[in-house]
């Protein structure tokens, strides 16, 4: 995930200019808006929420399902939190939510109870995250709220500290990254607000926001545990005109890491009373959790979070108690759900194919679980969903540089191993069967740890960001070409000193509004293998290179790159290729000439 450092005077620099910035630039509103206690959609048509949470997520194969299964409910919104999300990742989830007509609420569940929790971030961290989203975000204001921080405030948040950390971050989210989207504001007492810190103070926080573009959410648990206490708090809102939400709410008690000064002993919650009266005031309602809680062992000394699921292993046809009491009582789900009018008429599928079929999107992830004498062992995951939910094919490629073999396989995971002294370049060539191919490439460096044998249960790393990983597309119907299967070694890693004898070639993989992912091609057409190489470009546009893969890159335009180690050796008919990622300027990607000593 992209994150930016930010300096303390820099910080202090940004909140101090926001009234020059307010003089200068004009913020124009978001699609989403809100009048009085009415959240209205991009059509301007009343909104009510009425959806779940995926706050836990399940398989990266699932997902597709997963969201199809919760679209069949008849829910019109999701909550979804980023907290170990890349931008890629979280684009699928815009995808799916988009094909299903379900509203996108991205949040941020990690600064849950600040002050009471002390492993929740600060707001110096949670404006790092959220940083890294604000491409996604500013693509996408009519599909994607705001969530800011959920359940923020503990129990012993003062209201200086409550406020102060929404106002950095939305100074941010508006002023310094002009984003639009609508966003959400948390109650304090981990979301149920129960000393009324947000309830009490709901036209400073909503002030904070200049598009006035930003709703109170509320959890409710067991501090909800009578219908006349839910008719109280929300009619508090109702009644001055104001716009709130439930976030969350479930039939049994949300026990907290490190709560405390919590007065609430009930286990239950009044959900009927949540779901009759939110009907009755318009209020909107997003129930928790689709699935994903185990039954705990009561050794263990823990809750028992199960009957929170709305279905059991995120099988629709086990459905729970609280699940069917959510989706098919009269104030329920499939009741009371109406689906955001901005959605276009139809399946997104016929309207996408009104523009041609969409590519799917895949990033990879990985885990590794152990460590045998400096080798490492675990698992490659594609994180991967199409826009029409077409199925998907998947072709893996593994290269180890100290062998310089590839192994292969297919499916949406493969067993991973990485040797001692060696570096491994994972490939994964996603396939929607219509002519739309995704390669998402990323390396692990060079492991040079063979003094320690670890166990075999231990955890290494996850790769939700793993720093070399890029994508590159395609919509050709060709497939996107492979790594050889092996390599041959190389005694040098000089440019050529042999005479032109090869074809060089830029090739535009995919590209989009500011952005694009190229590829350049290096045949040798000789009858010599070619012994290191290294070419050259330039662009004329401004375009320029963020990221790249197979290569030493270098330059600021003109850019120059040279062979690795191990793709040194073009043999007489071999290709190599190198891809990157750039950004450019409206229009169509530019398509420099390539130029080098082993450029005919």
């Amino acid at each position: 995930m992209k994150t930016s450092t930010f300096k303390k005077h820099g910080f202090i620099k940004a909140l101090g200019t926001l009234a020059l910035s307010c003089a200068l630039s004009p913020l124009a509103y978001a699609d989403w808006s809100v009048q009085g206690s009415q959240i209205l959609d991009p059509a301007g048509k009343p909104f009510v929420y009425r959806g779940v949470n995926l706050g836990i997520l399940p398989t990266v194969a699932s997902l597709p399902q997963v969201y199809a299964d919760i679209a069949a409910t008849g829910a019109n919104a999701i909550r979804i939190p980023i907290d170990n999300l890349t931008s890629a990742q979280a684009e699928v989830h815009v995808h799916l939510c988009k094909q299903h007509k379900l509203v996108c609420v991205f949040t941020y569940v990690l600064s849950a109870g600040y002050v009471d929790n002390f492993r929740a971030p600060n707001s110096l961290h949670l404006i790092n995250v959220w940083q890294g989203f604000t491409d996604l975000l500013k693509a996408n204001p009519d599909h994607v709220v705001i969530d800011i921080a959920s359940a923020m405030a503990g129990n012993t948040a003062s209201l200086d500290f409550y406020t102060g950390h929404y106002h950095s971050a939305i100074t941010f989210i508006r002023h310094i990254w002009g984003l639009k989207n609508q966003m959400i504001i948390s109650g304090g007492n981990w979301g149920q607000d129960w000393s009324f810190l947000m309830r009490d103070n709901a036209e400073t926080l909503l002030a904070l926001d200049p598009l006035k573009n930003t709703v109170l959410s509320v959890h409710m648990y067991e501090a909800y545990r009578d219908a006349p206490t839910v008719r109280s708090y929300l009619e508090s809102f109702t009644t001055r005109n104001l716009p709130i939400i439930i976030a969350e709410f479930g039939p049994i008690k949300r026990d907290r890491f490190n709560e405390r000064i919590n007065p609430y002993t009930t286990t239950d919650v009044a959900v009927d009373a949540v779901m009759n009266i939110s009907q009755e005031l318009s209020v909107g309602y997003l129930g928790w959790n689709w699935s994903g809680y185990k039954t705990n062992d009561p050794s263990l000394n823990l809750p028992d979070y199960s009957p929170l699921n709305l279905v059991t292993d995120y099988n629709p046809e086990q459905i729970t108690p609280w699940g069917n009491k959510l989706i098919n009582s009269d104030a329920g789900i499939k009741a009371t759900a109406k689906v955001a009018t901005h959605f276009p008429e139809g399946s997104s599928s016929s309207s996408a194919s009104s523009v041609g079929n969409l590519p799917p999107k895949a990033e990879i992830t990985y885990e590794i679980t152990s460590a045998p004498c400096g080798a490492l062992a675990g698992t490659a995951t594609a994180y991967a969903s199409d826009p029409e939910g077409d199925p998907l094919s998947f072709a893996w490629e593994i290269y180890q540089s100290n062998t310089m073999t590839t192994t292969y396989g297919t499916g949406p995971s493969i067993p991973l191993i990485r040797p001692a002294q060696s570096a491994t370049t994972i490939t994964l060539t996603v396939d929607d069967g219509h002519g739309n191919v995704v390669k998402a490439i990323t390396t692990l460096a060079l492991n040079n740890n063979t003094d320690t044998c670890a166990s075999s249960s231990s955890i290494f790393s996850s790769s939700s960001t793993p720093s070399s990983s890029s994508i590159s597309k395609s919509r050709s119907s060709t497939p996107v070409s492979s790594v050889p299967s092996s390599r041959p070694r190389s005694s040098t890693n000089s440019s050529s000193s042999i005479a032109a004898q090869g074809n060089c070639r830029y090739v535009i993989n995919n590209q989009w509004d500011k952005g694009f992912t190229a590829s350049i091609r290096v045949k040798n057409t000789g009858s010599q293998p070619i012994q290191g190489w290294d070419v050259r470009w330039q662009y004329t546009d401004n375009s320029s290179i963020t990221n790249s893969w197979n290569v030493k890159l270098a330059g600021q335009n003109p850019y120059s790159a040279k062979n690795e180690n191990w793709n040194a050796t073009i043999k007489p008919g071999q290709t190599v290729e190198f891809g990157f990622n750039g950004r450019k300027p409206a229009g169509p990607a530019q398509i420099p000439v390539v130029t080098g000593s082993v450029c005919q």
